[in-house]
């Protein structure tokens, strides 16, 4: 997906994926929803809550300046991100999501903020 200014330039390209919640999973043409296929695994619950390995990354170094702080979050979430052990696609689906969340946000931040 890209975003365009009111000037015509790209805001953003925000990566789309329709595998991210099942919608594309189908079997023998019938349309099987949100689980994976191998664990049984529901791809809309069970994600990492990774809000104490940031609060750890980022404790005692925010500051007055919104956008220092905001780039520091981004940076705790992605090495917090890069830190979840990968043992079956389902998990490398996930982890690949969550890496793509975080830069999919930050090219929404400006878009949102002139709404």
């Amino acid at each position: 997906m890209r975003l365009v200014g009111k000037e015509g330039p790209a805001l953003a390209n925000l990566p789309a994926s329709k595998f991210g919640d099942g919608l594309g999973q189908q079997l023998n043409g019938q349309h099987v929803g949100r689980y994976e296929f191998d664990s049984g695994g529901n791809f809309n619950r069970s994600w990492p809550d990774l809000s104490d390995d940031v609060y750890a990354l980022v404790k005692g170094k925010l500051g007055a300046d919104e956008k220092e702080n905001i780039a520091l979050i981004r940076q705790a979430l992605a090495a917090a991100v890069a830190e979840i052990n990968v043992e079956t696609e389902f998990d490398s689906l996930r982890k690949t999501l969550l890496s793509l969340s975080i830069t999919a946000w930050a090219a929404w931040m400006p878009v949102l903020k002139t709404c």
